[in-house]
């Protein structure tokens, strides 16, 4: 009989048929994996075979070799081998099933058996055959689950009901968590988004310098801005959750806790924010020792400037810091002023202008300590209108941050003789 005719399973010999017969469940191969010891495997019975051994250990007789995740790999010459073979008996023939044919019908027909007979291991409903099965098993009420912060360190398995019961009774823990989970990549993406990047890679940006101090871009790859959104959409919903919930006790865990760690993932928050936009800004501010003495000593005037551009042809923005504060600030605090400048295309902008403004005081500390201010323009509505004059009212910072703490030894907000002001005008806020 030719090869185009297929070859007839049924008449062949025991050997030859075990070279096409899973090692798990012994019969013929359905979408065929082959592992290191050159044993074969339905892709459902190694899969099956992970979900429940650790480590997996090849079944066949004799053998017992280790089978690791990365060496499991579809065989598609056996799978093409299999395309040809006929008159395959259906695996439940003993259970009374008389179905015979190609393998490739075969492969369906094993599918809507309905001699198969299985029973559901979590809540012990009968199931006619393997799709039903399968089926039943993604909607099973009694399959555990995994807390949704498992990536965070929760290794909790649960019934799907009680998913919201465990979410308010670990809140205190899923903070803390979360918390450690954000720092370790922020402190991971900061790393990187401080390394120097090639002026090749930089969008074109309109950007004003003095002697002083220039604006830079930073941007973090795709992948950690995308995770970085997903860990910002949970932040959100556990700070949305404690503010409206403020006086919850769990576990003795008072509320001055919640606030603490509120503060916590709120300044996280803030920082994640720099790290995962593409127009983020860096203000290098220099000789910042001399420049602070000869202020003492009126021998140069209290503040510093400079300007830049959202984007392209966007709003045109001045940041002004007063090192010695300002006003009623003087002598404690170094001030900031963020003002809107009249632009060139201004008649193309949409106004007033609505994007909250995140500022940053960087420290380069262990400590990580940084000052974040938030500017809502909803809460300076004369500052943020189409500028009639060369400038609109500015909005005043004064208490920027203590002087105490920007020359202390204890922080690293002077590093180099340096700040560091971090900028972003933020897409959406909390």
């Amino acid at each position: 009989m030719p090869v185009s005719d297929g070859l007839a399973f049924d008449s062949m010999s025991s050997d030859v048929q075990r070279y096409y017969l899973c090692s798990s469940c012994q019969y013929v191969l359905i979408k065929p994996k082959y592992v290191p010891c050159g044993h074969r495997y339905c892709s459902h019975c190694i899969g099956k075979m992970i979900e429940s051994q650790s480590p997996v250990i090849c079944s066949r007789k004799n053998c017992g070799q280790m089978i690791k995740n990365d060496e499991i790999h579809p065989d598609l010459a056996v799978e093409n081998d299999l395309n040809m073979l006929t008159n395959i008996v259906c695996l439940n023939e003993t259970k009374g099933c008389s179905w015979k044919g190609s393998y490739a019908l075969y492969k369906d027909h094993c599918q809507v058996c309905t001699f198969e007979n299985l029973q559901c291991e979590y809540c012990s409903k009968s199931i006619t055959n393997r799709l039903l099965n399968e089926q039943h098993c993604e909607i099973c009420p009694k399959v555990p689950v995994s807390c949704p912060l498992e990536k965070f360190g929760c290794n909790v398995q649960i019934l799907p009901e009680s998913i919201q019961d465990h979410i308010a009774s670990s809140l205190v823990e899923h903070i803390l968590l979360l918390a450690d989970g954000v720092s370790s990549f922020i402190n991971q993406s900061m790393s990187i988004a401080d390394q120097p990047l090639s002026t090749n890679s930089l969008p074109k940006l309109s950007i004003e310098k003095t002697n002083n101090e220039c604006f830079e871009n930073k941007s973090l790859n795709e992948d950690q801005i995308n995770e970085q959104i997903r860990l910002q959409t949970y932040l959100r919903s556990q700070i949305k959750q404690l503010t409206e919930e403020p006086c919850i006790l769990i576990s003795g865990v008072t509320v001055k806790l919640y606030e603490i760690e509120l503060h916590k993932l709120q300044q996280q928050y803030a920082l994640s924010r720099f790290l995962t936009n593409k127009e983020t800004y860096l203000w290098h501010i220099n000789n910042v020792q001399e420049m602070f003495q000869n202020v003492k000593q009126a021998l140069q005037s209290n503040d510093i400037s400079t300007s830049f551009y959202t984007y392209r042809g966007g709003y045109k923005i001045s940041l002004q810091l007063y090192i010695n504060g300002h006003i009623t600030a003087q002598d404690t605090y170094s001030s900031l002023h963020l003002t809107i400048l009249r632009g060139p295309c201004d008649s193309y902008l949409n106004w007033p202008f609505n994007k909250p403004i995140l500022i940053c005081l960087y420290d380069n500390s262990a400590k990580q300590e940084h000052i974040f201010h938030t500017i809502t323009p909803e809460k300076y509505s004369e500052c943020f209108q189409q500028p009639k004059m060369n400038e609109n009212p500015s909005v005043k910072i004064l208490e920027f941050c203590p002087l105490s703490m920007i020359f202390s030894k204890d922080y690293g907000y002077i590093h180099q003789n340096k700040l560091i002001i971090k900028i972003l005008v933020d897409s959406y806020m909390i």
